[in-house]
């Protein structure tokens, strides 16, 4: 995007903790395996005092000052709350979302805030990229650990299209590629600080003179991008534990200059990670099937996407669930067998099959069943 006039730009705290708890496995007893190690969020307290609506007002002292700290001092606890954040990662995320922003409106002020991160100590940062007319999915997860930081990614695009007939062979092919890397957190940390503030980061722009804008609207291809971050907020003790929470945020449109607010921050933060990025050698998987750390990682994209993608992601979604899903989203594909729509109810058989490794679109005698016949069955071993 071309730079905008630079605008004066209002940093505002709003401490808003956006918690979203990640749904639990009920699957019946005969259509269970062994628990994989995953966080599951839990839903948090009160916060001990109230927090202003997002973005309501600009205007320096009208809310609580941003928790902040000295570069070097990031993740000091402050008493909102919130994650510190440094001086330096915030004039930074200003700056760069100052000249990417373009106004809509002419003339206006545009006023950049930052959320309340609530995750004061990290187990995993979630990073996930779909593009709707590719039909590409990439994912990367970001898991510290001590003085190392170890990163896990998927990419996967579709080169050749299904005829759509939705039976049982009416599969996609995709490209598959895989990729792992341990790194030096003291190297990462500058780029994870980035990461975060970009993500916290909200745009606001008003009119001063009229309300026409003067912006075109223009669209492209439709895509979905979604940051998450898992873990403390705040370090335990035995009298007061922490519990685990997420925090994070998603766009799913186009990049058109109307949607800039939703998905700049998003953009700024995927580009913070390219040390990260250009670390993972990603290559073919193996014929085994894929590690439980994948198999978590799509689990959790799926659930968190699921519900509210458009037809084209979750069709996608869909045919990847054979390869890299788990048992634990057998409720939900149980429940989509029976009564999603008609593609997705063959998919959901298909990927049924696959994460119980109990094949009933066939019976005893490997006649085929049909569609229905065979999500009656998931459905009365696996349903919720």
């Amino acid at each position: 995007m071309t730079r905008g006039r630079v605008f004066r730009l209002l940093i505002a705290a709003l401490p808003v903790a956006c918690t979203h708890a990640l749904p639990e496995s009920k699957a019946n007893p005969a259509c269970r395996e062994p628990a994989q190690p995953s966080a599951v969020a839990t839903t948090p307290t009160a916060p001990d005092r109230p927090r202003s609506a997002p973005n309501r007002c600009g205007s320096p002292g009208s809310t609580a000052p941003a928790a902040r700290a000295e570069p070097g001092a990031l993740g000091t606890p402050s008493e909102l709350g919130c994650r510190a954040v440094s001086e330096r990662d915030l004039s930074r995320t200003q700056a760069v979302l100052e000249g990417r922003y373009r106004a809509l409106a002419h003339p206006s002020r545009v006023f950049i805030s930052f959320e309340c991160d609530p995750i004061r100590v990290p187990s995993e940062l979630d990073l996930d990229v779909a593009h709707g007319e590719r039909q590409e999915l990439s994912l990367l997860r970001i898991l510290p650990e001590g003085d190392r930081v170890r990163a896990v990614g998927l990419r996967v695009r579709a080169v050749e299209r299904s005829d759509r007939a939705y039976d049982y062979r009416a599969a996609e092919r995709f490209e598959i590629r895989v990729g792992s890397a341990k790194l030096e957190r003291a190297l990462l940390q500058p780029e994870l600080d980035r990461a975060r503030a970009a993500m916290a980061a909200t745009i606001r722009e008003v009119p001063l003179a009229d309300f026409l804008s003067s912006a075109s609207g223009e669209s492209g291809a439709e895509e979905y991008l979604r940051t998450s971050v898992r873990g403390l907020s705040k370090m335990s003790t035995p009298d007061e534990p922490s519990s685990l929470r997420e925090w994070g945020r998603s766009y799913l449109g186009p990049r058109s200059s109307r949607a800039q607010a939703e998905y700049l921050p998003l953009e700024l933060a995927f580009e913070s990670l390219t040390r990260v990025d250009g670390a993972l050698a990603f290559e073919p998987p193996a014929a085994s099937p894929p590690q439980d750390e994948l198999r978590s990682l799509f689990d959790t994209s799926f659930r968190a996407t699921f519900e509210r993608a458009p037809v084209w992601l979750r069709e996608l979604y869909l045919s990847l669930a054979p390869r890299f899903g788990s048992l634990g989203l057998a409720p939900q594909l149980a429940a989509l067998a029976v009564g999603g729509a008609e593609p997705e109810r063959v998919l959901a058989v298909n990927a049924l099959a696959a994460v119980t490794g109990w094949d009933a679109r066939f019976d005893e005698q490997g006649r085929p069943r049909d569609v229905p016949a065979a999500a009656a069955l998931y459905a009365a071993e696996c349903a919720r």
